[in-house]
């Protein structure tokens, strides 16, 4: 059974005794129960604009193959008890991608559950999946935990813009895995850059609790933009992906700010926030404990043949390969190289006001393997590609916190974010 309550408001007017009452307002619908088939029943019944209240308890649910245990296809929300009140755990056994919730609508919510026992399989099973072209989502006040798992699966993937507040993840290979969307990220490079705009998804006020290092609190993909600010990384790192692995494109966007980053273990984290390529601004952040390195960039394409093989199906940046500027002997500027934005044009990333155990922290390269002819340091150079200790011009952040979490739309063709152009001068104005 479903209980749904419709709040009713309206005009009663009094006209010859008739009664006129408008409902306007959305539906509460409660699941019978946290089970799977309960929940799925309710988000059914829902419409766009409903609430569907999923009751306290502890759960199993499983999906098929390539199907997720509930799918929210419509504009609504749907809420738990609270964490560690309606707990769902995953009962999935082996096999396809099944994850225990899609969400494939725009201007949808979940809220309120503990998502446990995510584990890697076939692939790295997320315990929530947010479709293309699901904008203006919201994840919120959700724990998704990993920990029973020696291989874990991720907390979450979004290819969509929205945001993911207070949310906890614990020993996630990744906590949230962003991507840019359809296809591997090549639109998203044909597009303007829009930082401090509402045209990412952003990753607030959440906590990152980490026993292993894993892959990471987040990680990035294919033409990805995204803003990671205001949360707590215990125990691992912040990192994307570039022009390598997997033939994605590289992440186009970063915003990485005002946040606090520890590592207590005796296990050194190599390095706290790591960038594969695109542009952006790392500000503001306090890192301390056990990091051999603060911030730094790496690219694989300079290195193709010693790299563990990181290039894909791009080849090496070496002045030969027709994917690259080639403006000089070394192939620069490589593709989507940090640095490089819309249609390849440069667009330095800055850092400002980021410490390492109380000392400031600068991006610099991180080169393991040395390679020469051509090098890393010919493709990625201080002052030209990133700038450190230097605020970006014409930037300004996001408004904070998200719209989104007061239950406000953000506009939806955010300007872009490039420098207008200077008025001219010189004019003379000729009177009548």
């Amino acid at each position: 059974m479903l209980r749904i309550t419709t709040r009713l408001h309206g005009l009663i007017s009094l006209f010859s005794c008739a009664i006129l009452v408008s409902t306007t307002d959305a539906a509460t619908i409660t699941a019978n129960s946290c089970s799977q088939s309960a929940v799925r029943a309710a988000v059914a019944q829902a419409s766009d604009g409903d609430t569907v209240l999923v009751p306290g308890g502890d759960c199993a649910w499983r999906g098929g193959s390539n199907e997720p245990g509930v799918l929210v296809d419509k504009a609504i929300t749907l809420a738990g008890a609270g964490i560690d009140e309606t707990i769902i755990s995953d009962s999935t056994r082996s096999g396809s991608l099944e994850v225990l919730v899609i969400i494939s609508s725009p201007n949808a919510r979940v809220t309120g559950f503990t998502f446990q026992g995510m584990r890697r399989s076939t692939a790295a099973e997320p315990g929530l999946v947010v479709s293309s072209g699901a904008d203006n989502v919201r994840v919120d006040h959700c724990k998704f935990d990993a920990s029973a798992h020696s291989q874990p699966g991720r907390g979450m993937t979004v290819s969509a813009h929205g945001v993911i507040d207070h949310c906890v993840f614990i020993d996630c290979k990744q906590g949230v895995s962003v991507f840019g969307g359809n296809g591997k990220g090549d639109e998203s490079w044909t597009q303007p850059l829009t930082l401090g705009t509402a045209n990412a998804l952003y990753i607030e006020d959440c906590e990152f609790l980490y026993s292993q290092k894993y892959d990471g609190a987040m990680d990035a993909y294919g033409g990805a933009r995204y803003v990671f600010r205001y949360n707590t990384v215990s125990g691992t790192k912040v990192a994307h992906h570039g022009l390598d692995s997997g033939n994605w494109r590289s992440v186009f966007s970063h915003e990485i700010y005002k946040n606090t980053m520890h590592n207590a273990s005796s296990t050194a984290v190599s390095t706290a926030i790591r960038s594969r390529g695109g542009t952006g601004v790392i500000f503001d952040n306090v890192i301390t404990g056990n990091y051999h390195q603060g911030m730094r960039f790496i690219y694989y394409r300079s290195c193709c043949e010693i790299s563990h093989n990181y290039c894909g199906s791009w080849g090496r940046c070496d002045g030969d390969n027709a994917r690259d500027g080639n403006q000089d002997s070394s192939g620069y500027p490589c593709m989507d190289q940090p640095g490089r934005t819309t249609n390849q044009q440069l667009s330095p990333v800055y850092e400002w006001n980021n410490t390492l155990n109380g000392l400031n922290a600068d991006l610099a390269l991180s080169d393991p393997w040395g390679c020469r002819s051509p090098s890393m340091a010919d493709h990625i150079q201080v002052n030209r590609d990133y700038f450190n200790n230097t605020v970006r011009p014409d930037y300004t952040p996001y408004e904070y916190p998200h719209p989104l979490t007061r239950g406000e739309t953000p506009e939806t063709a955010p300007a872009p974010s490039d420098p207008a152009p200077s008025a001219p001068t010189n004019l003379r104005v000729v009177g009548e």
